[in-house]
């Protein structure tokens, strides 16, 4: 088969695929290499589409299942819903199992499942107080350092920060919880990009505001 791959470096910023393309990309073939062959496919090509077509179907029948796909909303075409790719990746690995997946997929899988368990339950006392960042209730992972970004985020006034700056600022604890002290710019579009009900941010913004908030040493 002479498909080209993905190249997931672009792939993995997309926060929603079409299902046919989340089909595809388990595959590790690159859904716009498909589409630009406009139906002209070798005859193992055409077998590929067979097994290609049972995963699909197989997806089709599964995408109402909120154990796996809590942010999916329904279309009337299946094949051309927008799903949440962590959530596919999940679904894939440790929903169905399925093998030989490309290594980029079982990671992100890994991902999408440290930071369920990293997320407070949604009626907990946590989950109703995000500013609890602020508190510095657990800081672990920044106190072996010394860090004086724990002080100064200490006197922040939370209600004057806006947009991505804000959600970082309160998030920033189970951020550091999840990736370390440190996370790089990927790693908090990721996190950002799963909060159910909020805006998505672009990788650049993230990292536009990481840099203002460890300039004014607010974040390590």
């Amino acid at each position: 088969m002479e498909f080209d791959k993905p190249d997931w470096n672009f792939w993995l910023l997309l926060s929603e695929v079409e299902a046919a393309e989340a089909v595809l990309l388990s595959f590790n073939v690159c859904p716009t290499d498909v589409d630009s062959r406009m139906g002209f496919f070798s005859e193992e090509e055409r077998n590929f589409f067979k097994e290609a077509n049972k995963r699909s179907r197989l997806l089709a029948k599964n995408l109402k299942n909120q154990k796996f796909f809590p942010s999916f909303e329904e279309s009337a075409d299946l094949k051309r819903s927008k799903i949440e790719l962590a959530e596919f990746a999940n679904w894939a690995v440790h929903g169905m199992k399925l093998a030989d997946l490309p290594p980029e997929l079982v990671k992100l899988s890994e991902t999408f499942v440290k930071e369920e368990k990293v997320s407070p339950p949604e009626n907990s006392a946590d989950a109703k107080q995000p500013s609890r960042l602020l508190k510095l209730k657990h800081h672990e992972t920044e106190a072996d350092d010394c860090n004086p970004s724990i002080e100064n985020r200490i006197d922040v006034d939370i209600q004057r920060e806006r947009g991505t700056r804000r959600r970082i600022l309160e998030n920033w604890e189970q951020i550091s919880l999840l990736h370390g002290p440190s996370p790089d710019g990927w790693e908090v579009f990721r996190f950002l990009n799963k909060e159910p009900d909020e805006k998505k941010v672009t990788l650049k913004t993230v990292q536009n505001r990481l840099i203002e908030l460890r300039n004014e040493k607010l974040i390590p």
